[in-house]
């Protein structure tokens, strides 16, 4: 199938063709630079808030340079120093959206006016980094042996997009371990204040962990929005562009949410000193703290199940995406395939159930109801994975390397789950009572929610590539009489 995706070299910079292959390699790298410098940044900060901000501030401008070495190392010589200055005027701009905070003052006038100064000398200095990464990145191209092939710019960006939303998830999840979902008590402004130039020197303790939670949930949101338009634009399948709105609805429906969650919870009685969890979460000047009820907690459990099935339609995108669903392959007639079918359905649907029981252990405070139906369920869980895994494998791996590697990675991933599983469940019961939450008991429990999010990934895999590389095989003739 023929793309305007593809990012073959061309003889003149001058053509609309050349133009767009330029856009698309900027935009992948500039995402890509911003996404991994607030990632970088958001780790570093974390443990204790302790890293000055001129040395996030240099993380990011780094990571922007790099962004663009590579974006003109891929360009090759001819269009490395364009393709470095678009890299690095996208990931300028979006870096704006959290590098204003570091510059935003409390309440005065002169304050008010840093940031406009900041935005004002960091986008051209973004444009001229850029164009100097990108001739180095080019000199680097120069010493290639063949010149840069065409490139699958769309799919390599549905990947990143997926990635970030993993990666958002996770911070979620650390989130509700640290128990600071409710730690800024207004959505969309942080303290009345607009939420990107909500004070970098205010962001501490729970009030940090969750206010980033937004901000990336901005830039993953962003970055499916791009996707979107990019998909509509492309020249694939009306199925993948339907999976794409089908992605931009669910982060739009997540974003609301989790936002409702916070509007719906209820205000702490000042004169109760047991009616919330005690959490270092507020400046000092915050005059509302609030507690969760019943209805901001059901929102809180649909936000995190959407955001788990949020990730797996974004990887499922990313499949669809790749250079090998999108060429003109036939399936494979198997007699394999009708039953892998069934069994991947079952599987999917178990999963999914299971995924919900552990929403509702994590935001309903360990109730024994959803703790018993989430541990026994784990059980039909591990054996139709590991039977859909072991089955697809042995049975239907010969057809599709890619099925092949989501049966395995769903045979692998659902046994670390269960060990991650036992982990977290060690973790409540020695420290579910201590409040703040202690750091080793967010290590303990928050990676079971991420490799859960892995685990639906590589069975939606599991289940599209049965789909795309195979089809139920045509029964056999039957003898003449």
């Amino acid at each position: 199938m023929t793309s305007h995706n593809s990012d073959a070299p061309v003889a003149t910079s001058k053509t609309p063709a050349d133009r767009f292959a330029v856009l698309q390699r900027a935009l992948f790298y500039g995402f890509g630079a911003s996404l991994s410098g607030w990632i970088i940044a958001y780790a570093l900060r974390l443990p204790g808030d302790f890293i000055p901000p001129i040395v996030l501030g240099l993380t990011l401008i780094a990571v922007q340079i790099l962004g663009s070495v590579m974006a003109g190392r891929s360009a090759g010589a001819n269009r490395a120093m364009i393709s470095g200055v678009v890299t690095g005027v996208i990931a300028g701009i979006i870096n704006l959206l959290i590098v204003l905070s570091a510059f935003s003052g409390e309440r005065s006038d002169d304050d008010a006016m840093r940031p406009l100064y900041a935005a004002a000398a960091y986008l051209p200095t973004s444009a001229v980094l850029g164009a100097i990464a990108g001739f180095f990145g080019g000199k680097l191209a120069a010493n290639r042996a063949t010149p840069p092939g065409p490139r699958n710019w769309i799919g390599r960006f549905a990947i990143l997009n997926a990635a970030g939303a993993l990666v958002l998830l996770s911070v979620g999840g650390i989130v509700t371990s640290a128990a600071a979902g409710l730690a800024v008590p207004d959505w969309p402004a942080s303290f009345g204040a607009n939420m990107f130039l909500f004070p970098l020197s205010r962001m501490t303790g729970g009030v940090f962990i969750e206010h980033a939670h937004r901000l990336l949930a901005v830039l993953v949101g962003l970055t499916t929005a791009t996707l979107l338009v990019w998909t509509l634009v492309a020249k694939v399948r009306f199925s993948t562009k339907a999976v794409a709105v089908i992605a931009s609805v669910l982060v739009i429906t997540q974003a609301v949410m989790g936002g409702l969650r916070v509007t719906q919870a209820d205000p702490i009685d000042p004169t109760d000193a047991q009616s919330a969890v005690q959490i270092d979460t507020a400046p000092d000047d915050a005059s509302i703290e609030l507690q969760d009820n019943a209805q901001s907690r059901v929102l809180g459990l649909l936000h995190g199940v959407t955001g788990q099935v949020y990730v797996a339609v974004l990887a499922l995108l990313a499949a669809m995406l790749s250079t090998t669903w999108r060429s003109d392959a036939p399936r494979t007639p198997h007699q394999a395939a009708k039953g892998q079918r069934r069994l991947n359905l079952f599987a999917l649907i178990a999963l999914v159930i299971q995924i919900g029981f552990g929403a509702a252990v994590r935001h309903f405070d360990l109730q024994n109801h959803a703790l018993m139906s989430h541990l026994g369920w784990s059980i039909v869980v591990l054996i139709l994975l590991l039977a859909a895994g072991m089955r697809g494998q042995k049975r239907l791996g010969d057809v599709s390397s890619a099925l092949r590697r989501s049966a395995v990675a769903t045979r692998h991933t659902v046994l670390l789950q269960m060990i991650l599983g036992v982990i977290a469940l060690v973790g409540a019961m020695m420290y579910h009572d201590q409040q703040p939450p202690p750091a080793l008991y967010i290590i303990m429990r928050s990676p079971h929610q991420a490799i859960g999010c892995v685990l639906l990934i590589s069975m939606t895999l599991l289940t599209a590539w049965t789909i795309r590389t195979t089809r139920p095989a045509d029964p056999p003739a039957s003898a003449p009489a």
